[in-house]
């Protein structure tokens, strides 16, 4: 809700930092009594922070230095922007925890959908060296079909060759009995 302005004097609240540890000691004093700088514990400094974290560093940082030298309607002011900033802060670590479920979702969809498409490329393969025995299966058919046929063709022919010549002999046969009778009967 909104934040309390305290009166002129009165001590300010621990909550514009949200380290627990340390924002008690560095937010109150009784108006009149600063905290000292030896009380102040050092703020932690290290790389790749995360932004609510150098906020809170920043805030405590500055706390000792000035906050206690401003009247308590700007501290209250300044207590009520940093809580804005913290509810949008957890607001966006919500909205980026949602944006991770729904890539990690569609992670696992991408990664059934390459497992189906894997597998259809497998089937596709296995069908496709299918079809191609099944094409030389045909194509040695055809082939075994155009031998037999030609050998029939030349079986065919050798029979007609055959008969021809088994009718010319006959003719031949024929001719000569007939010349034989000729002679025999003295026919010429």
């Amino acid at each position: 809700g909104t934040p309390q302005v305290p009166a002129h004097g009165e001590g300010l609240s621990g909550a514009l930092v949200g380290r627990s540890d340390r924002a008690p000691a560095a937010l109150a004093f009784d108006g009149v009594h600063p905290p000292q700088p030896s009380q102040r514990p050092p703020a932690v400094r290290c790389e790749c922070r995360r932004a609510d974290e150098v906020w809170e560093d920043f805030c405590q940082d500055w706390q000792y230095e000035m906050l206690h030298r401003l009247p308590c309607r700007c501290a209250a002011q300044l207590q009520k922007v940093f809580e804005q900033f913290r509810a949008e802060n957890a607001q966006l670590a919500a909205e980026g925890a949602a944006h991770r479920r729904e890539a990690r979702r569609l992670e696992d969809a991408l990664a059934e959908i390459r497992d189906e498409a894997e597998e259809a490329d497998r089937r596709w393969l296995r069908d496709r060296r299918a079809l191609g025995a099944a094409v030389e299966q045909l194509r040695e058919a055809e082939r075994a079909r155009t031998a037999a046929k030609a050998r029939v063709a030349e079986l065919e022919a050798d029979a007609a060759t055959d008969c021809d010549a088994a009718q010319c002999g006959e003719a031949a046969d024929g001719a000569r009995r007939g010349a034989s009778l000729s002679e025999d009967y003295g026919v010429l």
